[in-house]
């Protein structure tokens, strides 16, 4: 079955109600008004990337940046 990833905000106290199993509501609305990510390679967090002390080149920093989100699946 093909996947949709999706980018929604709702309250934190919504999340962590659905975390620990305690959310009973519904988030309709939220997935409604959510934005599709499209196609993308790995998603990393760029405030992680630190090449200031030289040990690294910037496409090394880059490398080792902590992925957030998985490449997509090359499609057949």
């Amino acid at each position: 079955m093909k996947e949709v990833e999706l980018v929604i905000k709702i309250p934190e106290k919504i999340y962590e109600s659905v975390m620990d199993g305690t959310y009973c509501g519904t988030l309709y609305q939220e997935l409604k008004n959510g934005t599709p990510l499209p196609k993308h390679g790995r998603l990393i967090d760029a405030s992680k990337i630190d090449c200031r002390n030289g040990a690294w080149t910037f496409m090394e920093a880059i490398e080792y940046a902590p992925t957030i989100i998985e490449a997509d699946e090359v499609e057949s």
